[in-house]
């Protein structure tokens, strides 16, 4: 007891000793004559024979490196009879220190252990023992054996009461009525919530990877899109650049006439000033016209990275589409003109896009007249209402229509019925339609030809 106190309370300086008078004592009479010895170096504070009222109080009260040492307690001084375990519960509850025990018995109602009696290992040896002589062995040849009865055991809840670490305690200790961790109590239901989460964190990592690896796909393909729609801008500008060059011939050929006029007017006696003045504003009106067709130019030949999109007036865009088509429409013999919505259509979308879909459109039509004659030779470009949220674009031609089984397949990437054609210019108003939110499709018209119709949703304002 007195070592398993050293174990329990580091630096121990007292044992208060606690249990019946030992003249009534059976197991633990020969405690009086060891206590001079087996705890030299240690105060005693002799608590034995005390009434329970007095007991408790003392224990309550005990300065510290002090440990008790709990015998066991049947009656208390004043005659009132106990179990021992019992007594020992109300001493715990009491007590301000560790109570070590010596049975095994004590350990669990209140003391923190030691170096106990096993009652389970003595009744295994004396039964082994009898069972020998049973068997015939001669009692007088049996040696004599201490046997391995008293085991290091101690309360886990007593040590965490306590605050002693098991590293403190005698080797081979064992400690009992240890409280289980959450995960020693679900260690199967853990694991299996564990791998639930890991599993789930495996799908969402993979499902981030491949939204990561989608997004930059899309990025990719955006801008394979950007580069085939400049390119398309581009080849544009060089079918029309016959028109452009002729178109540009003559505000030049004006501004050429009239400065060499005006110079004649400046050298005349009299200098003709008003005459002067007049010719300058047509040279100012030749030279707007010459600018406004070299910027149609620089628009379709300007690059981009990435989509503009802003808001614009759709009946705008068709305006700058008919002034750049119609230089060709006059070189082919077609009638072009436009049917529709005066008023302002406000859309959101990038100006050169929109301008290449309708080019785009519009020189497909041209190409399906080639061969029929040209006083039959007719182009609409109109605009109509689809409720209050959504414009329809639509150019018809009065040329040979489009079979009805390619109908589904004219705007598919690389599809073509021209000879030197590419395949790509209905494929990218298709591209740019959607990407704005719209719709493309083409049909046949009842009376011959065709027509291409896109829709855009328009930007709707909220009344003030």
């Amino acid at each position: 007891m007195v070592s398993a106190a050293h174990a329990v309370v580091p630096n121990l300086q007292r044992l208060a000793i606690v249990g019946d008078r030992w003249e009534i004592q059976t197991a633990f009479r020969h405690f009086k004559e060891e206590i001079p010895t087996a705890t030299t170096g240690l105060e005693i504070i002799d608590l034995v024979g005390l009434p329970m009222r007095e007991l408790r109080k003392r224990v309550a009260g005990l300065p510290p490196h002090t440990a008790i040492a709990y015998t066991s307690i049947f009656s208390d001084g004043e005659g009132t009879s106990y179990p021992p375990i019992d007594a020992l519960g109300y001493l715990a509850q009491a007590a301000n220190r560790p109570i070590v025990v010596a049975a095994e018995t004590f350990v669990g109602p209140g003391g923190i252990g030691g170096y106990v009696l096993t009652p389970s290992a003595l009744g295994d040896e004396a039964a082994d023992l009898a069972l020998r002589i049973l068997g015939g062995e001669n009692p007088s040849v049996i040696p004599v054996s201490a046997g391995n009865v008293v085991r290091p055991i101690f309360d886990w809840r007593q040590l965490h009461r306590w605050g002693v670490s098991e590293s403190q305690l005698p080797e081979g200790s064992e400690v009992r009525f240890r409280e289980l961790t959450a995960w020693e109590r679900y260690r199967w239901q853990l694991t299996a919530i564990v791998i639930g989460l890991l599993g789930q964190s495996a799908i969402i990592s993979w499902l981030l990877m491949e939204r990561h690896r989608r997004r930059a796909a899309e990025l990719e393909s955006r801008h394979r899109s950007l580069e085939i729609m400049h390119l398309s801008g581009t080849a544009e500008a060089g079918a029309l650049s016959a028109s452009f060059a002729h178109e540009l011939s003559q505000p030049l050929a004006s501004i050429m006439i009239n400065a060499e006029t005006a110079e004649r007017s400046l050298v005349a006696e009299p200098a003709n000033v008003d005459r002067v003045s007049e010719l300058l504003g047509d040279i100012r009106q030749a030279d707007q016209h010459a600018i406004e067709i070299i910027s149609h130019v620089k628009k379709l030949l300007k690059r981009r990275s990435e989509v503009e999109a802003q808001e614009l007036d759709l009946n705008k865009a068709i305006a700058d589409a008919m002034q750049i088509l119609s230089p060709e429409a006059k070189k082919r013999h077609v009638t072009l003109r436009t049917i529709g919505i005066k008023q302002p259509l406000p859309v959101r979308a990038d100006s050169i896009h929109l301008l290449q879909v309708i080019l785009n459109l519009a020189r497909n039509g041209m190409d399906a007249m080639t061969s029929i004659a040209p006083d039959a030779r007719r182009m609409d470009i109109q605009t109509v209402l689809l409720g209050e949220t959504t414009v329809e674009v639509s150019v018809s031609d009065s040329g040979i229509g489009i079979p009805e089984h390619k109908l589904g397949e004219i705007f598919d990437t690389f599809y073509t019925t021209k000879e030197a054609g590419t395949g790509l210019g209905l494929s990218i108003a298709r591209t740019i339609v959607e990407t704005y939110g719209g719709k493309i499709w083409a049909e046949n018209r009842a009376e011959g030809g065709a027509v291409f119709r896109f829709t855009m949703p328009l930007i709707h304002r909220s009344p003030l």
